[in-house]
């Protein structure tokens, strides 16, 4: 097949057509996939709620009729069942799959289930459209794979704002930003170029409380974002091309979510039984020492929340503690205990190597002493420092796995006798399509082929000895 790429002409959005006696509601149907069985990693699918949330926020006139199914929580032996009944239910309009991470295979099972369904051989169908990190990463191959669906890359509440005015309104999948498909009379794959609202204006601070009994019964993570992108240029990282492919090339790397939207969904939250939340963020905290106003309103929106939540973040190691601070910390310090005070009790760092060489490699300008600094000043306040390590990567050497080891030790992250971790002591790099650590392995001839249904290559490592 072709791919060719069209121009996305920009429209004022004016609400969708307004329900009348021949135009009904359109009927919305959210799944999001899921690694099954689902286990200890249950958690809020903020893809699909997210994308919903902004949905009835931009419906003025209700057009739009809505239903959830998180596919967490399937039933083990038939995990396909509420599947199918959602594929014949003749009153369907649209089905959107929000994929998570390493669930290909699940959103393959779920395309050819609706797509086999006796209502998809009907002139009147669902249409069925795909969106998630993954997917935007795979969007030729998968529509290569499945022809009869859209997909929509990056982040999606434009693009499925304008699915669904298109589809109400009887409108062109070519008037879709982002949108990848299938054009059967030109015979070729077309890609509508990608383009995104400012996090602001989609921002909403409130929840789909139908989505919480499940969650809540099964003690799941309760995500929180408070914004999007990273400032950041980790080598193994492809944050940041999501950003493009998303449509934010030129913008901005990072967007920041009003805080009176984020502690009003966790508000929400909390009258709903909830009472610890894990912020998704890549970067949830600033840098910049010189203006720390985001950390105390974080503060003091988390008290007015409730004196019994709990609340981790995930920040880099030179945001807890950084040498260029002029005043040796102590406004940091300050901050820092005064997010401890209102309930922030972990902070995930993103360690990933106790090697200077190896740290360099993944383009991390911290050092190993701004790690262990960063996990003696969260100690001293009282907050748990975790942390991602990747110990293992193509181009290391064995010195570099011994001063891992001894960094591990240093740091104290091992021990029986204290709560601080690591997530996977022994992890190795996942070469990630669109990174710069993949063109690092094709300049030393060891990247390999690219592991079926993942954004992730093989590759061979260069030392024999840690081969």
């Amino acid at each position: 097949m072709t791919t060719t790429e069209y121009r996305v002409s920009s429209k004022p959005f004016e609400g969708f057509v307004p329900v009348d006696v021949l135009k009904p509601p359109t009927k919305i149907a959210f799944i999001a996939t899921s690694e099954l069985p689902s286990g200890k990693g249950i958690g809020r699918a903020l893809g699909m709620e997210t994308l919903a949330l902004y949905l009835r926020q931009v419906d003025a006139g209700q057009t739009l009729e809505m239903q959830f199914l998180d596919m967490q929580y399937a039933d083990i032996a038939d995990p396909m069942a509420q599947v199918r009944l959602l594929s014949e239910d003749s009153t369907l309009d649209i089905a959107a799959i929000s994929v998570r991470y390493n669930t290909f295979e699940q959103m393959c099972q779920i395309v050819e289930v609706f797509r086999t369904s006796s209502r998809f051989q009907q002139t009147r169908k669902p249409y069925l459209v795909v969106g998630g990190v993954m997917p935007s990463f795979m969007a030729k191959e998968i529509i290569e794979k499945f022809p009869e669906i859209g997909l929509i890359s990056g982040e999606g509440e434009l693009g499925l704002r304008e699915l669904v005015r298109v589809i109400r309104s009887g409108g062109s999948l070519y008037e879709v930003p982002g949108l990848t498909f299938y054009d059967a009379v030109k015979s070729e794959i077309v890609q509508n170029p990608a383009d995104n609202l400012p996090l602001t204006e989609i921002s909403v601070g409130g929840i789909i409380k139908e989505l919480v009994p499940p969650l809540r019964a099964k003690g799941g993570i309760v995500w929180i974002s408070s914004s999007r992108g990273c400032p950041w240029d980790c080598s193994f990282c492809s944050v940041d091309t999501f950003r493009e492919i998303t449509g934010a090339r030129g913008k901005t790397r990072r967007e920041e979510r009003p805080i009176e939207h984020v502690i009003g969904e966790m508000k929400a939250l909390y009258l709903e039984g909830l009472r610890h939340f894990v912020f998704a963020d890549d970067e949830m905290l600033v840098q910049n020492a010189q203006d720390l106003r985001r950390w105390y309103e974080f503060a003091e929106g988390f008290k007015s929340v409730g004196d019994d939540i709990t609340v981790q973040c995930s920040v880099r190691s030179d945001v807890i503690f950084n040498n260029k601070d002029r005043d040796g910390g102590v406004a940091r310090v300050t901050a820092l205990t005064a997010l401890y005070e209102a309930g922030m009790t972990h902070v995930y760092i993103g360690f990933e190597s106790g090697s200077p060489a190896q740290l360099k490699r993944y383009n991390k300008s911290e050092t190993v002493e701004d790690h262990l600094a960063a996990i003696d000043r969260l100690r001293k306040i009282g907050i748990l420092a975790g942390g991602g390590f990747i110990m293992f990567d193509p181009l290391m050497s064995l010195e570099e796995i011994l001063e891992n080891i001894s960094f591990l030790r240093r740091a104290d992250l091992i021990s029986l006798k204290r709560k601080d971790y690591v997530g996977d002591i022994f992890d190795m790099l996942r070469a990630q399509k669109e990174s710069m650590y993949v063109e690092l392995l094709k300049s030393e001839g060891l990247l390999r082929e690219p592991i079926p249904n993942t954004l992730f290559y093989n590759y061979e490592f260069k030392d024999p000895r840690v081969r």
